[in-house]
């Protein structure tokens, strides 16, 4: 049996703020491998994107945040991100949120895959995280498998998916979920 969508968004978010909790300011200013992008940069990047998907949830027409002030962690990134982490997640739980359709950039999503997308960029940010710092963490299988799922519908309609840098690489044979949902998001293990 399956994850339940709301205990996988609020396990894959409480990941990611681990994740951000073990940052020292030092640590913030290192960079990353996307795009030029520091550790705070980052961390704002899917706080920013969390807000955003409350917004969406409640009939705001949006998109993802693609152009940001990482400025806007002031001095506690950890408290910012809790914030907009539980202000998502209560979100999510309002009734027949997953139902939804929501204007989410140039398409329409249901709740329900929205949440597979937050659910995913949580997951995939923490791992980015560790790697800026040089910190292996192991993403939850159970987790990246809902993501992975999450995800299907998509990529059967996508003929060439770029998520990060060349787009997926190729996962080792005997590959887990968590294993196979970095390679589809173009990290390199």
């Amino acid at each position: 049996m399956g994850l339940e969508p709301l205990d996988a968004l609020t396990r894959s978010s409480a990941f990611f703020g681990e994740q951000v909790a073990l940052l020292t300011d030092d640590d913030l200013e290192l960079p990353t491998s996307r795009d030029d992008w520091t550790v705070k940069a980052l961390v704002a990047h899917v706080v920013l994107n969390d807000a955003v998907a409350k917004d969406a949830l409640s009939g705001v027409r949006t998109g993802p945040v693609t152009e940001f002030d990482p400025k806007i962690l002031g001095t506690s990134p950890v408290t910012v991100w809790r914030g907009t982490a539980l202000a998502m997640i209560q979100a999510f739980s309002a009734p027949d949120a997953l139902d939804l359709v929501v204007d989410f950039g140039e398409t329409s999503l249901s709740g329900l895959q929205l949440l597979g997308f937050r659910a995913s960029e949580s997951l995939v940010s923490a791992w980015d995280l560790r790697a800026a710092i040089n910190q292996p963490v192991e993403l939850p299988d159970d987790l990246a498998e809902f993501v992975l799922d999450s995800w299907l519908p998509f990529l059967q309609k996508l003929e060439n998916p770029t998520f990060a840098g060349d787009g997926p690489v190729e996962p080792p044979p005997d590959a887990t979920a968590a294993q196979r949902l970095l390679a589809l998001m173009g990290r390199s293990l």
